[in-house]
């Protein structure tokens, strides 16, 4: 069988670097240049092509350790999902691999609430 998107994360290392980021923070990066960051976007395609953040890479959560080829290295990379979640399981991940890695705290819910209305990629609903 196909392990899920928890079976992913070592064993020992779920508590030991959840680190957040709050919605504030993105919002000032993320409005401004990408070149030192990379999002992304680890909900599952379907929610991806519903919208994203500007910029955002779709790399499903259960798909992560097969395309980190596709994780830049270098840069800081903020996951984000629709709540926070699954991004937030997912950095000690990518932590243990050496990736500067941080959860958006409350995901694509959190940014929503904050952003005015045209500065989401397609027509993101909840």
């Amino acid at each position: 069988p196909t392990p899920g998107w928890l079976d992913l994360i070592p064993v020992g290392v779920f508590f030991a670097y959840q680190e957040e980021v709050s919605m504030e923070i993105e919002a000032a990066l993320l409005d401004g240049d990408l070149s030192e960051a990379t999002v992304i976007d680890v909900r599952e395609a379907v929610e991806f092509e519903t919208g994203s953040v500007p910029g955002a890479i779709s790399i499903p959560a259960g798909e992560i350790r097969q395309r980190l080829y596709q994780v830049p290295r270098g840069a800081t990379v903020y996951l984000l999902c629709a709540n926070g979640a699954r991004s937030l399981a997912l950095v000690p991940l990518l932590r243990a691999l050496g990736y500067d890695a941080y959860s958006v705290n409350g995901g694509m819910w959190a940014w929503l609430a904050g952003r005015p209305s045209g500065t989401v990629d397609s027509d993101v609903s909840r």
